[in-house]
């Protein structure tokens, strides 16, 4: 019995550092996108400062300025992003993967069972103990 007890506490030490780095990785996705259809969303201002910027340090350093206010992380990807993207499919697809990111139920499950209370049982526990 203490084998099976060690066993779950590990598997629930597992689940958790698991969901912990899925619910991290879709909260990144999530705000880069969110910067890629804010930056499409205003197109021609952030053109604009590019194009008028010496190099690529002073074309992020503009994004990140009082204007646009974009992360570093999202400066970063709105330059590596690619002029194909600017088309109605591509705007399309950005916010179709925004909205999956933010929405699906998987980071809602995932922070449900990282801030589950262990001293009520966890939901491997209960699941086993039902």
């Amino acid at each position: 019995m203490q084998a099976l007890t060690v066993y779950v506490a590990h598997q629930v030490e597992v689940v958790t550092r698991r969901s912990e780095f899925r619910l991290a990785k879709a909260r990144d996705r999530s705000h880069v996108l969110e910067g890629l259809l804010k930056a499409l969303d205003m197109i021609d201002a952030v053109v604009k400062a590019i194009r008028a910027s010496a190099d690529r340090s002073a074309a992020r350093d503009a994004l990140m300025g009082k204007q646009f206010g974009f992360s570093e992380i999202q400066a970063n990807h709105i330059l590596d992003m690619a002029l194909g993207r600017l088309t109605r499919l591509g705007r399309d697809e950005l916010a179709f993967w925004n909205i999956d990111m933010r929405n699906v139920a998987e980071p809602a499950r995932l922070q449900v069972w990282i801030a589950h209370d262990s001293g009520s049982g966890t939901p491997a526990e209960v699941t086993i103990g039902e």
